[in-house]
């Protein structure tokens, strides 16, 4: 099974990014492919922080996604709306809805994180 992660919230809340990460791991120990993370919302806050973060979902998913070389996105629009000019973390990249939705065709499944 391919899949795809979705994430909402903001990474000060912590919870949408600790699931994700749980299940990204689980879902890789199973042998399913994630195919990209893609964030969203204020997910994207997320670039702001160096690495490591301090914030025990987002430096979980930041090393899993390196590990497996899974690539992590932060919007490019929603990184605009709120006033962000680049990633300070270095495992987040900026990415358009467009990779997001080119991602979307290779699913089999879409996993939403949020509050």
């Amino acid at each position: 099974m391919i899949y795809g992660l979705f994430i909402q919230d903001s990474p000060s809340n912590g919870a949408a990014f600790h699931s994700a990460a749980r299940f990204a791991e689980a879902a890789l120990t199973r042998g399913h492919q994630i195919r990209q993370v893609f964030l969203y919302g204020d997910a994207v806050l997320a670039a702001l922080h160096p690495q490591p973060s301090g914030i025990k979902g987002l430096d979980s998913l930041a090393q899993l996604t390196r590990t497996h070389g899974i690539p992590l996105l932060a919007c490019q629009a929603a990184m605009e709306r709120l006033s962000i000019e680049g990633c300070r973390h270095p495992a987040i990249k900026a990415g358009s809805l467009g990779q997001w939705y080119d991602a979307v065709h290779d699913l089999d499944r879409i996993m939403s994180f949020c509050r």
